[in-house]
């Protein structure tokens, strides 16, 4: 495998504002992105840096939020990130509640192996 520049990100609360504890974005209109964060990434993106963005979404298993909902939250996300000359990669989201003890929550790893199997990326050699 060819070494590459990829950083894999949370979303919410460290790319845009976390709603607060118990409590979801729902609508991509109530995005807030954090500024310090935002302009880390676009310098790195500058360097030939590539983001996957890595999320737990138990919303979608909580019904506070549809599958299709979530799908038009990342792609806004994806899009204003792009906007801003961030060079998004992917994003993998794990839509399942804590309590199912699926392969890929976070801090569990299958969301990593995921895009590790997709993009051939050496995770030993990528941040996290």
């Amino acid at each position: 495998m060819q070494p590459k520049k990829i950083i894999f990100i949370d979303r919410d609360g460290t790319i845009n504002k976390s709603p607060g504890k118990g409590k979801y974005l729902i609508d991509e209109k109530n995005i807030k992105y954090e500024k310090g964060i935002i302009q880390m990434m676009r310098n790195l993106s500058k360097k030939g840096y590539q983001f996957i963005i890595i999320t737990n979404q138990a919303g979608i298993a909580l019904k506070k939020l549809s599958l299709n909902k979530l799908k038009k939250i990342n792609y806004q996300i994806i899009k204003d990130l792009t906007n801003l000359e961030i060079n998004i990669l992917d994003l993998f989201f794990c839509p399942h509640h804590w309590d199912e003890n699926c392969r890929c929550r976070k801090p569990k790893t299958g969301m990593f192996f995921d895009a590790s199997k997709k993009y051939m990326i050496n995770l030993s050699k990528s941040i996290y």
